[in-house]
């Protein structure tokens, strides 16, 4: 997930896009482990279908509320509306917001057709994300830092400030 994500923010003009997009990625990943949690607790009480319906309502909502946020604030900003283009590019962006949901979504597929149990695909899918989120952590210590204790600690503190996050919208019923 890394790799691939590394590839893309290539692609944007400046490292603040780039930036941007790994920031909105990251967060949409936080949420998302906050959610899983929250539907492998009572796995029991959802189908594969309604689990979907719940990951995709999630990240569709935040994109949404992020684009929305992201027009209207350049508008106070700028006193002016945002060119059709700077909007395009604003959605493309926050489009990172949606790509944690596609692992999620495979696995709860794989539930759907019963080849996973839905609580072991909503395990797996935290296990898959909080992998990438600490990823993300040990990339982002390894490109400021020279020693790998220094790395080590940092990417245990962000991590440990993650699932403190992920606790705290779990305990506050997300």
């Amino acid at each position: 997930m890394v790799r691939n994500t590394r590839q893309r923010a290539r692609e944007f003009d400046t490292p603040e896009q780039a930036s941007e997009f790994l920031k909105e990625r990251i967060y949409a990943t936080i949420t998302l482990i906050a959610l899983l949690a929250t539907l492998w607790q009572s796995a029991g009480h959802f189908t594969a279908r309604g689990a979907a319906f719940s990951v995709v309502g999630t990240v569709v909502a935040l994109w949404l509320a992020v684009g929305i946020a992201s027009r209207m604030s350049y508008q106070v900003v700028n006193g002016k509306r945002m060119s059709t283009l700077v909007y395009l590019d604003i959605l493309r962006t926050h489009s990172a917001l949606l790509a944690p949901a596609v692992p999620v979504l495979f696995l709860i597929g794989m539930s759907g057709l019963g080849i996973l149990s839905l609580g072991s695909a909503l395990f797996a899918s935290m296990i898959i994300l909080l992998l990438s989120f600490a990823g993300f952590s040990f990339l982002a210590g390894r490109r400021i830092h020279s020693n790998w204790l220094e790395i080590l600690i940092t990417s245990a503190f962000e991590i440990a400030l993650g699932v403190g996050v992920i606790i705290l919208k779990i305990v506050a019923g997300h």
